[in-house]
């Protein structure tokens, strides 16, 4: 209904003289390939009701997904405009009101506030005329910790109420004081069990390091453990796109058996 209303009515954003910007959007495909399990904790595809941000140059305007006309603008009126070939002018975000990585990515709203995904240049941003396709990929590192609690004397030792954080320089922000995240569990954290994993959102660059700290409840206990778990990750360059996967065994202490690298 917007294009059949007059210009005086319209408030498109003309980057190039061009047409009214028609969106598609995807997330690149190898992103399963940062799955732990059957379930995929990044996001891998767009719902009804996303917002992604798209940067025109001089203009930003935020765009909505929706359940039938695809992208539009959130704000009617306001839609960006192209024409020709070049993509050197576009580029786009999701969340659209993404700040920075979250320090309490407990939950799965926050886990995915957290996690930055971006379409720009030449293979993520393909423009025909004035119909546009964005590939998303994320800019952050993702951290998953997976711990396998050793059984005892034929007995499987299984505890409730774990929870995982890591504390190190600048691993939200960039910041040279000590900053903590606080992991999502991905499974049903109040029922005991022996297995548990843990994911976040993690800056990605040289000379990281962190300093991971595991509590729990033993099945049956009131009260978690007098002493945490812990575990060191020396000073890594840590990529965007990727999943660092930490598998570890425990009994008393926790045991790296495995660091896999994905994505």
């Amino acid at each position: 209904l917007l294009l059949l209303l007059p210009p005086s009515f319209t408030s498109e954003v003309d980057l190039e003289g061009g047409q009214p910007l028609e969106v598609t959007a995807e997330i690149v495909s190898s992103l399963s390939t940062r799955a732990v399990d059957a379930t995929n904790y990044d996001k891998s595809s767009f719902s009804t009701d996303d917002e992604i941000q798209i940067n025109g140059g001089s203009q930003t305007v935020t765009y909505r997904k929706d359940a039938t006309n695809g992208w539009i603008p959130k704000t009617a009126g306001s839609s960006l405009t192209g024409s020709g070939s070049s993509t050197a002018s576009f580029s786009a975000s999701y969340p659209a009101a993404f700040t920075f990585i979250l320090q309490d990515q407990k939950s799965y709203e926050n886990f995915w506030q957290s996690n930055k995904l971006e379409a720009k240049g030449g293979s993520n941003v393909t423009l025909s005329s004035n119909k546009v396709n964005f590939t998303f990929m994320p800019v952050a590192a993702k951290i998953t910790i997976s711990i396998n609690y050793a059984s005892s004397g034929g007995a499987t030792t299984k505890y409730r109420n774990v929870t995982a954080t890591l504390a190190g320089n600048g691993i939200r922000t960039g910041a040279s004081s000590s900053e903590t995240i606080e992991m999502l569990h991905t499974g049903d954290n109040a029922a005991a069990s022996d297995k548990h994993t843990f994911v976040c959102i993690l800056r990605p660059g040289a000379n990281m390091s962190f300093k991971l700290s595991v509590s729990r409840t033993l099945d049956g206990a009131s009260s978690p453990e007098a002493t945490q778990q812990t575990f060191t990750q020396p000073a890594y360059t840590f990529g965007a796109s990727k999943n660092y996967v930490y598998n570890f065994t425990s009994s008393d202490e926790l045991i790296l058996t495995s660091v896999e690298v994905m994505g």
